[in-house]
């Protein structure tokens, strides 16, 4: 770094510096032995360098015949880029970018090898002839396969020219919405155009939660990754109000007799929100000066409650995770305070009715008596939290509120066993199981405790 003129800002800058060191190093030792005309001109030099990249990309890891997580990083000779001549490959190796082992080339560094081939996709970008699908196929667009890191170094090396970025960003959306959000984030996260943002949630949407246009839950769940991390969800229910406060669709369930836990009871008439708590409402708490910071919203909470919140998937659309029963109850406290409402945690009775159903034959699983693993998010099939509602089929049947089955288990207010009345660290219940858990953890009528300052990522 101490040869460049600047310090870089991104990778793209440090390897273009980088190469552009090394080759006028060799060209120079070139030079001292009279043997200039062995130097081939530096454009010449990246698009040779450039092709072996793409080749390599494409490449899968040796030994490894199955996967299609990842790029190549050796190539034999007979896959060589016609390009790569034996001059072309002597001045590489002797500029320390490719190394070469018996009959197999790669390069020195394998960063090297992504920030040559983002030249490719910028190329790509710019062309009419090539879509995103060149790089990431149709069949499992979602599955990582060495092209990430790829486009985020595109992105870099295109953060100071906006026109150029906003291309890569539309070309990447239309195929990869994934990629193309972790490209704009590497580029700085930089302010959009309005009719970018709209075209990217116009085409999104649909197919976030349309299970016949993508069946498949992965390619779902990456949308709604790219559609959260961009904040561009606007289904009712999922953000905030324009005043800035949570949008809550609050669901009407009628008061009716239910069996609970083998006993018919009667529950009063409430309303409860159609789907979990989101990252974005529950940042709203935490952004208000007079929310999280404030006193009044935790009575009798211990201190240790008021540590920071850090949600390990920080996307706005996705179940608000590691977040304690005490944060909880001090954000119903506040919304309610907010929206002239009494609100709170759903009890045991209340969150079961909904999930089970009212009437004499209560429900297994929200949608009825047996499991469909294309209802939920369970199983480890995503492994990790998705977009909230994502699977509408597996709402519940009638009322229709999402993710009572997987995705993340819910607090509940009450304590674990009915004996218990008072203590600040009573194990509280918690309901529905998690993206993590199997069906049995799903069951509507199945019971969990935790600590109240447990903190998970599926909870």
């Amino acid at each position: 770094m101490t040869f460049l003129p600047k310090v870089p800002r991104n990778r793209a800058q440090l390897f273009d510096g980088f190469l552009e060191v090394l080759y006028q190093r060799e060209r120079g030792a070139r030079k001292a032995r009279h043997d200039a005309r062995s130097v081939p001109s530096v454009g010449d030099w990246h698009d040779a360098l450039a092709a072996f990249a793409e080749a390599l990309q494409r490449a899968r890891p040796i030994g490894d015949s199955e996967a299609e997580s990842g790029a190549g990083t050796s190539l034999p000779r007979t896959e060589w880029p016609a390009s790569m001549t034996t001059a072309m490959l002597e001045f590489s190796v002797d500029a320390s970018v490719l190394q070469q082992v018996g009959d197999d080339l790669r390069f020195t560094h394998q960063l090297l090898q992504a920030a040559l081939a983002s030249r490719i996709l910028r190329l790509a970008c710019n062309s009419d002839m090539r879509t995103a699908h060149d790089f990431w196929l149709a069949r499992n667009w979602w599955a990582p396969n060495g092209w990430e890191v790829v486009a985020e170094i595109s992105a870099e090396a295109c953060a100071d020219d906006r026109t150029a970025l906003w291309r890569l960003i539309r070309w990447l959306a239309k195929v990869q919405p994934e990629v193309a959000f972790e490209a704009w984030r590497r580029a700085g996260a930089p302010a959009m155009p309005p009719e970018l943002a709209a075209e990217m949630g116009r085409h999104w949407l649909p197919r976030l939660t349309d299970m016949t246009a993508e069946p498949e839950p992965r390619a779902r769940a990456a949308i709604g990754r790219a559609m959260g991390g961009f904040d561009l969800d606007r289904r009712r229910g999922v953000g905030l109000r324009d005043d800035g406060l949570p949008d809550i669709d609050w669901v009407p369930i009628a008061a009716e007799e239910f069996v609970y836990q083998g006993e018919r009871i009667r529950n009063e008439a409430f309303r409860v929100a159609g789907y979990p708590v989101t990252v974005s409402q529950f940042r709203a708490f935490v952004d208000d000066p007079q929310g999280f910071a404030d006193e009044q919203w935790w009575d009798s909470a211990p201190t240790y409650a008021r540590e920071p919140w850090t949600p390990r998937y920080p996307y706005a659309n996705h179940p608000c995770t590691d977040v304690d029963w005490w944060q909880a109850v001090a954000f119903s406290r506040w919304l309610g305070d907010r929206l002239g409402l009494p609100i709170g945690l759903p009890t045991e009775r209340q969150w079961e009715r909904v999930a089970a159903g009212g009437g004499v034959r209560p429900r297994h699983y929200p949608w009825g008596q047996k499991w469909e693993a294309n209802r939920a998010n369970a199983e480890y099939v995503i492994g990790q939290p998705s977009a909230v509602g994502m699977f509408p089929s597996g709402a519940s049947k009638k009322e229709g509120v999402h993710d009572l089955a997987g995705n993340v288990w819910e607090w509940t207010s009450d304590v674990w066993s009915e004996e218990d009345a008072t203590g600040e660290d009573l194990p509280r219940a918690v309901r529905g199981g998690s993206w993590l858990n199997d069906t049995d953890g799903c069951h509507a009528a199945f019971r969990l405790h935790l600590r109240p300052d447990d903190r998970n990522d599926d909870l």
